[in-house]
């Protein structure tokens, strides 16, 4: 008797463990997916600028070349809607004597720029799929300047409006051997990635 109601009960008992299984199946596979292959998926747009200055053939004058480059670091793909480019130009701290001086180029870029290509049609506007890394260089002719430091920024949205991060560069004495400097690049974080 006691073994004909085990062998009875088997198959309830056989489900309700494959019932067990296939929800812990289920939790391992959806928690394994947020920590290891969701994160790959997002957007990674890693941009990047260079900035270069030599003197013009025409007297007192100089060239400024502003080279910007957006690589998909990610999986996904994405489209680059807008590319916008523009330049500050701002006073040089005046240096302490024993005190290191704070320059703020946050404040600067807060200024009127002296550059403003918001619809510029670029040739980084496209496609990029993973590992796609696309380059272009924009060319300025400057005439002569005081001695100033100079912020060179590209902001990059996608096709929605989303910003996919920006990236800047400082030089001090254009068009006279400054040195550029790499400002931290940073990508904005957004709700519901």
């Amino acid at each position: 008797m006691f073994l004909r109601r085990i062998w009875n009960n088997t198959d309830p008992i056989t489900k309700w463990i494959q019932v067990v299984a296939l929800g812990v199946a289920a939790y391992w596979t959806y928690t394994r997916f947020l920590r290891l292959e969701s994160p790959s998926l997002e957007t990674r747009a890693d941009i990047d600028v260079n900035l270069d200055s030599w003197e013009a053939p025409i007297p007192h004058t100089c060239y400024i070349t502003m080279n910007v480059g957006i690589q998909n670091s990610g999986l996904a793909s994405f489209e680059v809607g807008k590319v916008r480019v523009r330049a500050w130009h701002g006073d040089l701290p005046k240096p302490g004597t024993d005190i290191p001086t704070f320059m703020d180029v946050d404040k600067i870029e807060e200024s009127t720029p002296i550059v403003d290509f918001s619809s510029y049609s670029h040739a980084l506007q496209t496609h990029y799929s993973s590992s796609q890394n696309v380059r272009q260089t924009i060319v300025w002719t400057l005439g002569s300047q005081r001695r100033q430091i100079y912020v060179f920024r590209a902001d990059v949205e996608d096709r929605r409006g989303k910003p996919l991060g920006y990236a800047s560069r400082w030089k001090d004495d254009i068009c006279n051997g400054g040195d550029e400097q790499r400002l931290p690049r940073a990508v904005k974080e957004h709700a519901g990635k």
